[in-house]
């Protein structure tokens, strides 16, 4: 498995580069308008497509390059079930499951900081183990504080 961060300064806006090596099959979770390029080139050198993009949560300080990443790459979007936007993406229900290779992403509901959000529990087939060893939380969960709930009110 391949784990890249990357990480838009001006905002402190994270996303990742992630997925199955084995299988040739990477996705970007969270991915900002400002490093769509950044993202091609990291899967570029990985020497694997970039088949899916996860987005945890749709808000105005998120500046989303999911629009721009599926153009370039013809990936697959998926966004938490419910999630406002006018573009056609996969809705994930909370479970949902997408298998990325060796690479198993399980969509887990945690609204909160916006109304349809999911945090991504990832597990790694190659590890050994069907046991998650990290997980996307999408500003539901930050070092040493929580997200903002109060934003759609």
């Amino acid at each position: 498995m391949i784990l890249r961060a990357f990480l838009y300064e001006e905002t402190a806006c994270a996303s990742y580069l992630f997925g199955c090596l084995s299988e040739s099959r990477l996705a970007v979770v969270d991915p900002h308008a400002e490093l769509v390029e950044s993202y091609i080139e990291a899967a570029e050198r990985a020497g694997a497509p970039i088949a899916s993009i996860f987005e945890t949560h749709v808000q105005a300080d998120h500046v989303s390059g999911l629009p721009a990443l599926v153009e370039a790459t013809g990936a697959t979007p998926h966004l938490p079930a419910g999630a406002d936007v006018d573009f056609p993406y996969t809705a994930l229900e909370d479970q949902a499951i997408v298998e990325l290779g060796n690479t198993i992403v399980r969509a887990v509901a945690t609204p909160g900081h916006a109304p349809s959000h999911h945090s991504y529990v990832i597990s790694d087939r190659r590890r050994g183990t069907a046991e998650p060893w990290l997980v996307f939380t999408g500003d539901s969960l930050l070092v040493g504080d929580v997200g903002r709930p109060d934003l759609h009110a």
